[in-house]
C-alpha cells in the first residue's frame, strides 16, 4: 500500500508496533523496509539512502558550519528570516502551550531559526541533511517539495523516535525552493487516540499554511522589489533623455514629466499633478486630436512660460484604456527645434573627411593654394573656390571646414544637379502644405541643416537668379524664412561657394547678381588645373594606383618610363578625377608587375604617339623640368630613400641614378638612404 508522503501519516498501534519492527529488523537483520506494507515509500527509500551512508541511528553527529560561511548564508537569507520571525510571532503564545519549536532552515538544510529564535553570525548552526542526520520530515520536504509528517519511529535517529515533526517546503512563485518551515513536537508521550490524530492533522496543515505564507509574501516582496526597482530604471531612464517627455491624463492634468520637460515647461517637480497641458498651450488643434488618441509626430507649436513664448516640435502616442479603444490619456515628446535640425543637419551632413594633412601634392604652385587655404580657414568671412573640373574643390571646402569647424555639419549642395525649381525648396526649406507635393510637416533646409557648421554650394554660377537675392539677404541678415512661412529663423554658418565658370563673366551677361558675386569673392582660392603641378601628377598617380590594388588585393605595379613620359606629357582636361580612373583603366589591364604606356586609356597613349620622337640627349625642356621637379618631389616624399623614390617614380634604382647624375640633382652623404 502506497502513501502520500504529503497527507498526515495516522497511526494506529498495528501501525506503530509494525513501524518499530521493520526499523529493528532494518537495522538488525538488513531486511529491506520497502517491502513493509505500513512504511511509505519516500520514508523507506530515505532509511536504505543513510544507512548505506554509514549514519549510526544511535548518535548523532552533525557538524556545524563554518562561522564564516555561516555569516554569508544569514546575508543570503535575509528576507526570509525577516518574513518568518514575524509570523512565528504570531503564533507565539499558541505554540508556548503546545510546546511546540519552530525552526527554519534554507534551501540546503542550513539551521536559521532555532526554536523560534534568530541564530546571529556568531552562533554556531548546523547543517541537517540526509547526509548528516538521516530521515527528517524538513529533510524531505525539501527533497519532495512538498509538506512531510514523521511520527516517532519514523525518524531515521533513535533520538527522535518520541518526536512528532511537520515540515513544509517554502517556494517562491515559480515553485522554485527558498527554505522550508519544521513545527516540531519533541519528546511527546505518543497517545494513539482521535485527540492524537487531531493534533497530526492540524499540525502539518498549520505548518503548511504558514510556509504558503511565508511564500506568498516573499514573492509579493520581490515583486514590490522588482516594481520599485523598474520605476528607478523607468525614472533614470525618462531623464538620460534629451528631449520632455510628460505624460497627461484624458483632461489634460500632467501625470509626470522628466527632467527636461520640467526644464521646457518651468515645472517644479512638487508642481506635477497640479498643473494641466492646456495652460501652456492653448486652443491647439494637436493637442485636442493627442487627447482624442490620435498619434501625431513632430507638430510644431509654441507653448508659453514665465519665460516667454518659446517654438517646440511635439509628438504624441495614446494610451489606452485596458482592452478598449477609449484613450485615457496620452505620452506627449516635446523636441527641441534646434537640437531637431542639428539631427538633421548630422543625417544629412556630407563626411568631410579630408584635411590639409591628408592633400596629396608637393609642387610649389599646390603648396602655395595651399597655404592660402589655410589662412582662409580661420577667417569668418565667404570664401570662393575657382577652377576646373576635377581640381578638388569640394576637397579644399572640406580641409577648411575641418580647419575651422571639425564639429559642425558640413552640408554640400550641387546647384546644378537638380532641377531649378527644387533649389530653393533643398536649400531655404519649407512649411508643410506649401506647395503641391510638399510634405505634411514640412521639411527643414540645407540652409538650416548648416547651422554651426559649413554650406558649401557647389557650382553656384548655375543657381537660379531669382534665388540669388535670397541667398544674398540670408548672408547680410543672418535669418532663413521657409517658403510658406514667415518665421524668421536665425542661422550661422560659414559659406563656401565653388564654380568652373568665370562668374564675372556671368556678371557681364547679366547671368550672375554683381552684389552677390563681390560678396562671396572677398576670400577667393583660384585651385590649379593638374597639367600646371608637375611632378603631382605622379604622386597622385601612385597614390591612386596603391589605393586601388589595395582594395582589388593585388600587387602594386610600376610604371614604365614611356608610361611616365606619356601622363606627363598628356594635359588631363578632367584633371585628379580623369587621373584616378585612368590608373584604375591601367591597373586592371596591366598584365605584368610593370604599367606599359599601351595600358592606359586611348586618349592619353595615342597623343604620346603622335608626338615626334627625338634623337638621345634632346629631350624637350618641358620634359625636363617635370623630370627634375617630378624626381626631387619622389625624394622628398620618401626622405632620400632611392630604392623607394624609384618605386614611387616607377623606374629602375639604375635609372634613377643616372637621371640625378644627369639633372645634377645631389644626395645627402647617407648609405643607408641610398639603398
Amino acid at each position: 500500500m502506497i502513501q502520500d508522503i504529503s497527507q498526515p501519516n495516522l497511526i494506529t498501534e498495528e501501525k506503530w508496533a509494525a513501524i518499530i519492527a521493520c526499523k529493528e529488523r532494518f537495522f538488525n537483520d538488513g531486511l529491506t523496509p520497502l517491502n513493509n506494507s505500513y512504511m511509505r515509500t519516500e520514508v523507506a527509500e530515505s532509511w536504505i539512502r543513510s544507512n548505506n551512508k554509514g549514519i549510526d541511528p544511535h548518535k548523532i553527529n552533525v557538524p556545524n558550519l563554518d562561522p564564516h560561511e555561516f555569516k554569508k548564508i544569514l546575508t543570503q537569507n535575509q528576507v526570509l528570516i525577516d518574513t518568518t520571525i514575524p509570523l512565528i510571532q504570531t503564533y507565539k503564545p499558541l505554540v508556548s502551550i503546545s510546546k511546540c519549536l519552530f525552526y527554519l532552515y534554507d534551501k540546503n538544510g542550513a539551521e536559521l531559526i532555532r526554536e523560534g529564535r534568530k541564530l546571529e553570525s556568531g552562533e554556531s548552526s548546523t547543517l541537517f541533511s540526509e547526509d548528516t542526520y538521516g530521515t527528517m520530515a524538513h529533510v524531505l520536504a525539501l527533497k519532495h517539495k512538498t509538506p512531510v509528517q514523521l511520527i516517532g519511529a519514523e525518524n531515521y535517529i533513535y533520538e527522535a523516535s518520541m518526536n512528532i515533526s511537520s515540515a513544509a517546503p517554502i517556494l517562491d512563485e515559480n515553485g522554485d525552493l527558498i527554505g522550508c518551515l519544521l513545527l516540531l513536537l519533541p519528546q511527546s508521550d505518543i497517545i494513539l487516540d482521535k485527540g492524537f490524530h487531531a493534533i497530526q492533522a492540524h499540525s502539518l496543515g498549520w505548518v503548511t499554511s504558514i510556509a504558503l505564507a511565508i511564500g506568498q509574501q516573499m514573492t509579493l516582496k520581490n515583486k514590490n522589489e522588482r516594481l520599485t526597482a523598474n520605476s528607478d530604471i523607468l525614472e533614470t531612464t525618462l531623464n538620460f533623455l534629451d528631449e520632455g517627455i510628460i505624460t497627461v491624463d484624458k483632461s489634460g492634468e500632467i501625470v509626470r514629466a522628466n527632467l527636461k520637460a520640467q526644464h521646457y515647461l518651468d515645472l517644479d517637480q512638487e508642481q506635477t499633478g497640479n498643473k494641466n497641458i492646456h495652460h501652456y498651450t492653448a486652443n491647439s488643434r494637436w493637442l485636442k486630436q493627442a487627447l482624442q488618441g490620435k498619434r501625431l509626430d513632430y507638430i510644431e507649436d509654441s507653448i508659453q512660460t514665465l519665460k516667454g513664448k518659446r517654438h517646440f516640435l511635439f509628438s504624441s502616442r495614446p494610451v489606452f484604456e485596458s482592452s478598449s479603444t477609449i484613450p485615457k490619456g496620452a505620452v506627449i515628446r516635446i523636441s527641441s527645434i534646434k537640437d531637431m535640425s542639428d539631427y538633421v543637419a548630422r543625417q544629412n551632413s556630407t563626411a568631410a573627411k579630408f584635411t590639409f594633412d591628408s592633400m596629396v601634392g608637393k609642387s610649389t604652385v599646390f603648396e602655395s593654394v595651399k597655404e592660402l587655404a589655410m589662412q582662409f580657414a580661420f577667417s569668418e568671412e565667404n570664401i570662393l573656390l575657382t577652377g576646373e573640373s576635377g581640381t578638388g574643390k569640394e576637397l579644399f571646402a572640406q580641409a577648411i571646414h575641418n580647419a575651422c569647424y571639425p564639429n559642425g555639419p558640413f552640408i554640400a549642395l550641387n546647384c546644378a544637379a537638380m532641377p531649378r525649381t527644387l533649389v530653393e525648396s533643398e536649400l531655404f526649406g519649407y512649411e508643410g502644405g506649401s506647395f503641391t507635393g510638399a510634405e505634411k510637416k514640412g521639411r527643414i533646409g540645407k540652409i538650416e541643416m548648416a547651422n554651426g557648421g559649413t554650406l558649401f554650394l557647389d557650382e553656384i554660377g548655375d543657381m537660379p537668379l531669382e534665388l540669388q537675392a535670397v541667398l544674398l539677404r540670408v548672408l547680410e541678415d543672418k535669418y532663413v524664412v521657409r517658403i510658406g512661412g514667415n518665421e524668421l529663423r536665425p542661422v550661422n554658418f560659414r559659406l563656401i561657394a565653388a564654380t568652373n565658370q568665370s562668374l564675372a563673366t556671368l556678371v557681364q551677361e547679366h547671368l550672375f547678381r554683381a552684389d552677390l558675386f563681390f560678396r562671396l569673392s572677398t576670400l577667393k582660392i583660384d585651385i590649379p588645373p593638374l597639367r600646371e603641378r608637375g611632378s603631382d601628377i605622379m604622386l597622385f598617380a601612385t597614390h591612386f594606383l596603391t589605393e586601388y590594388c589595395m582594395k582589388m588585393g593585388w600587387n602594386r605595379p610600376g610604371i614604365s618610363k614611356a608610361a611616365t613620359n606619356a601622363m606627363l606629357r598628356y594635359a588631363w582636361p578632367g584633371n585628379v578625377r580623369q587621373l584616378e580612373k585612368a590608373m584604375i583603366y591601367a591597373a586592371s589591364t596591366a598584365k605584368g608587375s610593370m604599367i606599359e604606356i599601351e595600358n592606359l586609356p586611348k586618349e592619353i597613349h595615342s597623343l604620346e604617339a603622335e608626338i615626334s620622337p627625338v634623337s638621345p640627349g634632346q629631350q624637350p625642356l618641358n620634359l625636363s623640368l617635370l623630370e627634375i621637379e617630378a624626381t626631387k618631389s619622389a625624394l622628398d616624399e620618401t626622405n632620400y630613400h632611392v630604392e623607394k623614390a624609384a618605386e614611387l617614380l616607377g623606374i629602375g634604382r639604375s635609372t634613377l641614378y643616372k637621371r640625378l647624375k644627369r639633372y645634377n640633382i645631389p644626395l645627402p652623404f647617407d648609405s643607408n638612404r641610398r639603398s
